[in-house]
């Protein structure tokens, strides 16, 4: 029984997912095409070219950097300045040694860096959630309430998982997981997961069984 709730909400979760990512392309559509800023194609398509600054018809970095955020902005009023920001390793991927992209081919470098920054202002938004004191850093306990906060309700988070990803993640050694490691310590808790079933479900299990017999 236990197998099929776990299933079960693995099903609801992805369908989330889907439907997050549908009504992610939706908006991503409605400001490319139909914002309050466009009433059609024609006004859409002069917008980009304003961004288009030496009207090459291709987007060079600098020119997609500021495309982003005004997409982004709109996209995402919450996100701040910082949050904006996406890596350079990531513009790289985008532009895969190119100069400059189409107007084609601005759409999924567009999607792409949007969806990261999606992710790190959820992160931001998790990380003040736990941090009670509000003083920018994590403590044992407040890591631990964003562990559970980031792991299915079936999986106990223990202090030895406290621990280990504190370990692997405290990059400045100050016994705390601040706003820079954050995402650092989400990957790995999310890895833990995936790869380290619940050390407590096997005992929970015998445990049951000894009842029973």
């Amino acid at each position: 029984m236990a197998a099929v709730a776990v299933a079960r909400q693995a099903n609801k979760a992805q369908n989330a997912r889907l439907e997050e990512q549908k009504k992610e392309a939706a908006a991503m559509q409605q400001v490319m095409m139909a914002n309050e800023t466009f009433n059609n194609a024609e006004d859409r398509d002069k917008w980009l070219a304003t961004h288009d600054k030496d009207g090459s018809g291709k987007f060079e970095r600098a020119e997609f950097g500021q495309l982003l955020k005004d997409v982004a902005k709109t996209l995402l009023p919450k996100a701040d300045e910082m949050t904006l920001v996406v890596p350079p390793a990531m513009v790289d991927k985008v532009y895969k040694d190119k100069e400059g992209l189409t107007v084609d081919e601005i759409y999924a470098a567009l999607k792409r860096c949007i969806s990261y920054i999606k992710s790190q202002l959820q992160l931001k938004e998790l990380f003040n959630a736990v941090d009670s004191d509000g003083n920018g850093m994590l403590n044992k306990s407040e890591l631990k309430q964003l562990l559970i906060k980031a792991c299915p309700p079936s999986r106990k988070v223990r202090e030895a998982d406290v621990a280990f990803v504190l370990e692997k993640c405290d990059v400045n050694g100050d016994d705390c997981i601040d706003i820079n490691e954050l995402g650092l310590a989400v990957a790995c808790w999310l890895e833990v997961i995936k790869t380290m079933p619940d050390p407590g479900a096997a005992e929970e299990k015998k445990s049951s069984a000894c009842v029973l017999l």
